[in-house]
């Protein structure tokens, strides 16, 4: 990931807000309140790990001064989940990842939960100037959900300098296109061979709006590639209708907002329903979802489930969801 700095980027950068959307409103909180967002978060106890990840990043008086701003604060819960606790914060990840992950929770203005557009997969633009997304749901998967994965558990703390609303999973942004993002994950290096061996790199570097179910080396193995070496010996012919069958184009999926361009190149764990059928880039052939018990994907040939075992893993160009086995037709 590349290094950022902090100073003039909370000062100068905003989200990009257009038309008549919902979120072109930057509302005023009335006077009385007293204290900034670093204050306000100090006396949740839910948020102590974020207030000492703040601090750990140099980040704590930058609330003194900044203007408005939207926090999207993760619990001391969501912070465990990824092994990061009130003892090693300040050590768990280098300064500036740490500063980079915290200012992808924070969008330049007041955005209430009211005026957060519904979606699915509404873009904002956080301060770390990648694209965050968000979802509402009112019956399969209730709430309001960042990038899938981090619901909303409280909404409009206030703040005289904005507002915070808290979140039960810790965001992480995307550490380059769907090329590097594979590159990034040490259990997609057999993933990264195949692709590499069929020529098809470029595809995942530029291509937007990509949805990849992506096999772990673990699934390589089973079906029947021991090693890279097997991989690289394999028919490039043979390997790209394979890779080809594990990427849907957001834009040929309709379910379950009933219209393409709702998912905005996007589809998230929390937009897929049971039954869904997902047309992949080989042409007339689907694959199927399921979300009874764990949730997953299977190919017309696969006996069972190929199970999501790391959702929602961000990339610039588009989003990865980790499955378990190779999807077979």
């Amino acid at each position: 990931m590349r290094k950022l700095f902090i100073s003039s980027l909370f000062f100068s950068l905003l989200v990009v807000l257009a038309g008549c959307d919902k979120r072109g409103r930057n509302d005023i909180y009335p006077p009385g309140i007293q204290d900034n967002i670093i204050e306000v978060a100090q006396a949740d106890p839910e948020l102590s790990v974020f207030v000492l990840a703040l601090k750990a990043a140099g980040m704590d008086t930058t609330f003194e001064s900044l203007g408005l701003v939207t926090v999207l604060a993760p619990t001391n819960a969501a912070f465990s989940a990824i092994g990061i606790n009130a003892s090693n914060v300040s050590t768990a990840l280098p300064v500036a990842t740490l500063r980079a992950v915290l200012r992808y929770h924070m969008l330049g203005g007041s955005v209430p939960a009211s005026n957060l557009a519904p979606g699915p997969n509404a873009t904002y633009t956080t301060l770390q100037n990648e694209t965050i997304l968000t979802s509402t749901y009112s019956s399969v998967n209730a709430g309001t959900w960042f990038n899938g994965r981090a619901r909303v558990l409280k909404t409009d703390i206030r703040a005289n300098n904005g507002l915070i609303h808290k979140i039960n999973a810790v965001l992480l942004p995307p550490p380059g296109n769907m090329w590097e993002s594979i590159n990034a994950n040490p259990n997609l290096t057999f993933l990264a061979a195949a692709i590499t061996r069929a020529g098809l790199v470029a595809n995942f570097n530029s291509t937007t709006g990509l949805i990849l179910f992506a096999p772990t080396n673990a699934a390589f193995i089973a079906a029947g590639f021991p090693d890279i070496a097997s991989i690289n010996a394999a028919n490039p012919a043979v390997l790209g209708p394979i890779l080809a069958y594990h990427v849907v184009a957001a834009t040929s999926v309709s379910q379950p907002v009933g219209t393409l361009y709702g998912l905005r190149g996007r589809l998230m764990s929390v937009d897929l329903r049971d039954g869904m059928s997902l047309p992949t880039l080989v042409s007339g052939a689907n694959i199927a979802v399921s979300t009874t018990g764990a949730p997953g994907v299977r190919g017309t040939a696969n006996t069972s489930n190929c199970n999501i075992t790391a959702a929602d893993q961000m990339a610039r160009n588009g989003v990865i969801h980790v499955i378990d086995r190779v999807l077979l037709r």
